[in-house]
């Protein structure tokens, strides 16, 4: 372990998303840590605490904090404010939401207006040690939990917060994508299986060339083609059904739904 200090960390709430955090923060944590999850959702609960015996199922979402100084808030937006009404906060501790949809404001509004707090968005690939995860605003010590678990991106407004969390709406339409790809190689003589080896193969060797480039390569990656080549064919055939403008179009859609909830300010 790197640090000589114990790290702990307590999860009010442990669904879907905190199990990933906690998951991925044994696989790629580097600190002496203690974990304390809150008693709901047994299954999780359970599952975590027997990969690790620094994971431990408190019998109250206070006896966390009484535990953890850090303190991650993983509820669902429709019970935030009676799950905080009932928590008692010391000084020691750092409150980190993910609950995307409630602003930092009307979360601070619920808290003793002393306690740090950050608002975090990962996403399930974090477990995987894979993944964007947001944090807003920036806090050295927020950076070094996260830092290590995924591509951490900082931002200076929830906007930009919000802003890049439209672009995660991109996944079923990207996974349409890559589905159609494989079934159209299926359609075209070759199994399934090898129709999805090569197609996932060739996405994910595209992406990665990507990121070996700046940000001013990237925007013109695409018009790396041969005149007259397949490439330009397919882009082509793709313009003239404005098969690419349609996608920053559904960006605007679903921002303008986002950040018209009832929730944000």
């Amino acid at each position: 372990m790197k640090n000589k200090s114990v790290f702990k960390i307590g999860f009010i709430g442990v669904g879907t998303m905190a199990t990933a955090i906690v998951r991925s923060l044994l696989n790629f944590g580097t600190r002496e840590m203690r974990i304390y999850l809150s008693p709901r959702s047994k299954v999780n609960t359970q599952q975590l605490a027997a990969e690790a015996d620094y994971v431990e199922v408190m019998d109250s979402n206070q006896d966390v904090l009484n535990q953890a100084d850090w303190i991650v808030l993983a509820v669902t937006p429709q019970v935030a404010a009676d799950v905080l009404s009932q928590l008692k906060f010391e000084r020691r501790h750092h409150l980190i939401s993910l609950i995307s949809p409630i602003s930092l404001k009307k979360t601070r509004a619920m808290l003793p207006e002393w306690l740090p707090i950050n608002k975090v968005i990962p996403l399930p690939f974090i477990q995987y040690g894979k993944g964007p995860i947001l944090l807003h605003p920036y806090h050295k010590g927020v950076v070094d939990i996260f830092d290590e678990l995924g591509k951490l991106v900082v931002v200076e407004t929830e906007y930009q917060l919000d802003v890049l969390i439209t672009v995660t709406a991109l996944v079923s339409p990207f996974l349409r994508v890559l589905s159609e790809t494989v079934r159209w190689g299926a359609e075209h003589d070759l199994t399934l299986q090898k129709s999805a080896d090569y197609t996932l193969a060739f996405f994910d060797a595209l992406v990665d060339m990507a990121k070996r480039r700046d940000i001013n390569e990237l925007l013109d990656l695409w018009r790396e083609m041969t005149p007259g080549g397949l490439n330009q064919k397919a882009t082509l055939s793709l313009e003239n059904k404005d098969g690419f403008s349609i996608w920053s179009d559904a960006l605007d859609t679903v921002l303008k739904f986002f950040t018209a909830d009832d929730l944000k300010d």
